[in-house]
């Protein structure tokens, strides 16, 4: 299963040297190269580097069996086609993780500020009740709560509504 994922993994940077040697020879023609195909150009580039050092796993005799520590010491050094699904899978995960984290603080922050200016604002309307600057940021506070309520029950909101 190995030796299959590693005849794949040079099948695919073969291929991807193939269509970097095509994009390199229409860039010296003087023709410009896509968003998608610099970022191909760029990684296949960077995949070239990241396969001398993997390359002296393959030279050494017996080297192979440390390979899995190296890899566990540097995750980045093989190249992008030799990368595993369960590494990207993992990775997305790791990332959605964080923005549920970031969205999570992001909520909490939200919520501690209208109720800072709920407060505020109530207390500026016992300070003088007829104040209405202080009567408007009140209501503006408590929609604010409101709305924040509705969207994390994932309630439809119409578009007015949001903004």
């Amino acid at each position: 299963k190995e030796f299959d994922h590693y005849w794949t993994g040079t099948k695919l940077l073969m291929a991807d040297i193939r269509t970097a040697r095509d994009l390199v020879r229409r860039t010296l023609s003087g023709s410009p190269l896509t968003r998608r195909e610099r970022k191909q150009l760029l990684r296949t580039v960077s995949d070239l580097f990241r396969l001398v050092p993997f390359s002296m796993f393959l030279i050494i005799p017996l080297a192979e069996f440390a390979l899995p520590f190296a890899l566990r010491l540097f995750p980045n050094m093989l190249p992008s086609t030799f990368q595993d699904s369960l590494k990207a899978e993992e990775n997305m995960k790791r990332e959605l993780q964080s923005r549920i984290a970031m969205a999570h603080f992001f909520q909490e922050t939200l919520e501690e500020l209208a109720k800072e200016q709920k407060r505020i604002a109530a207390k500026r309307n016992q300070e003088s009740p007829d104040n209405e600057i202080a009567n408007k940021q009140e209501q503006s506070a408590a929609s604010m709560l409101e709305f924040l309520d509705r969207a994390r029950k994932g309630e439809m909101m119409p578009p007015d509504v949001i903004i």
